[in-house]
């Protein structure tokens, strides 16, 4: 709509005898600003990963999966915002700094290197408790730990808890291998 009018707009000066150089160079102008706010990128999104290890088992899975085991999650958070206008953080979507914060509070601190169980298993909770008992690290869900249902759960918790504008985000497992000796893995 408003190319149409600065359209018609040169064509009216243009149409004059004479031709008024301000006025045409006016209509350049408010073309060519008007093309530049076009261009500009309103929202952005930032991310950043970071890394936990747990252990958990998965009772009742038809597999090794029953069995107590671990792995090393890789976990990548996008954030999509407006740049903030104004004060330390101008320019920025978020300051990485604050997401750590966020990300080692609510999903680091609770989960890293701790025992993730279902609190609706009578198995693993009987497991979280004797490793309690042990002092070691525990974190009860209210499901099973599959990948699919952590990764809800970490988005949901980062998203709606935290209040983050999360656009994205992945959770992934390390596929590790480790060779004792030449030729031989695990």
């Amino acid at each position: 709509i408003m190319f149409v009018s600065i359209l018609t707009l040169a064509m009216k000066v243009l149409k004059g005898a004479v031709v008024n150089v301000q006025a045409v160079n006016y209509v350049i102008k408010v073309y060519k600003n008007t093309c530049q706010s076009k261009l500009r990128i309103k929202m952005f999104k930032v991310s950043k990963e970071f890394s936990f290890d747990m252990a958990h088992l998965l009772d009742g899975h038809d597999g090794k999966c029953q069995n107590l085991h671990g792995h090393t999650y890789k976990l990548q958070v996008e954030i999509t915002g407006h740049l903030i206008t104004h004060g330390a953080k101008k320019s920025m979507v978020m300051d990485f700094s604050d997401l750590k914060s966020i990300v080692k509070k609510s999903i680091l601190d609770p989960m890293d290197h701790a025992f993730i169980y279902d609190q609706t298993s009578k198995r693993e909770s009987k497991i979280a408790i004797l490793l309690e008992e042990l002092q070691s690290k525990t974190f009860g869900v209210n499901f099973r730990s599959t990948a699919e249902e952590m990764a809800r759960f970490i988005f949901h918790r980062l998203k709606y808890d935290e209040k983050l504008t999360i656009s994205a985000m992945v959770v992934a497992l390390y596929i590790v291998l480790i060779y004792l000796t030449q030729g031989i893995s695990f």
